[in-house]
C-alpha cells in the first residue's frame, strides 16, 4: 500500500514536470521566432543612426543620397543567424564615393601637407614665389557613419532587443503556455 502511494506521487510529480518542459519548449520557440523580429527593429535603429549621421554631414554638389544606400541584410545558417548593416557590394560598385567618404581618400596621408607647408614662400633664382599646397580633386570630407553610427546604437539597440525577448517570454509565460 505504501509503495502505491510513493507510485502516485511520482506519477502526478512526473506529469508535472513534463508539463513545465512542454511550457518551457513552446516559451523557447515563442522567444526564438521573435528574435528574428527584434534583431530586425534593433538593427533598423543602427541603419537609421548611421544614415542620420551621413545625412548630418554636409557635402558640395553632392549627386546622390548615399543614406539611402544603407541596407539591413539578412543571412542565415543552421545554426546562427546574421544582420549585416552597411552598404552592399552594389552599392560599392556603383557609388564609390562611400568609400572615401567613410575611410578617406586612399593614400590622403602620405600627400596630406602640414599647415606650415601650406602657405609658404620659396625663393629660386633670386624670385620670391608663394606657394600654396596644391589639390588634386575634390574629395568631400571625411565622415566615417558607419562604426561610429553602431558604437552610438548598439546600446540601445541591444537593450531593446533584450526587452523584446523580455516581453516575449513574460507574456508566454503568464498566459500559461
Amino acid at each position: 500500500m505504501a509503495d502505491d502511494m510513493f507510485d502516485l506521487g511520482l506519477e502526478q510529480f512526473q506529469q508535472q514536470i513534463n508539463i513545465l518542459v512542454r511550457d518551457l519548449d513552446q516559451m523557447s520557440e515563442a522567444v526564438e521566432a521573435g528574435a528574428v523580429e527584434a534583431a530586425s527593429e534593433a538593427a533598423e535603429m543602427i541603419a537609421a543612426e548611421q544614415r542620420r549621421l551621413l545625412s548630418a554631414a554636409n557635402f558640395k554638389k553632392r549627386k546622390n543620397n548615399l543614406a539611402n544606400f544603407i541596407k539591413v541584410r539578412q543571412s542565415s545558417s543552421k545554426k546562427y543567424y546574421r544582420l549585416n548593416i552597411g552598404y552592399d557590394s552594389w552599392t560599392i560598385k556603383n557609388f564609390p564615393e562611400v568609400l572615401v567618404i567613410e575611410y578617406g581618400r586612399p593614400g590622403k596621408s602620405a600627400r596630406r601637407m602640414s599647415p606650415v607647408q601650406k602657405d609658404f614662400e620659396m625663393t629660386r633664382d633670386g624670385k620670391t614665389y608663394k606657394i600654396k599646397g596644391r589639390r588634386k580633386g575634390v574629395f568631400p570630407p571625411q565622415t566615417p557613419h558607419i562604426k561610429p553610427g553602431f558604437i552610438l546604437a548598439k546600446d540601445k539597440a541591444a537593450e531593446h532587443f533584450r526587452d523584446r525577448l523580455l516581453e516575449i517570454a513574460k507574456q508566454k509565460w503568464n498566459n500559461g503556455g
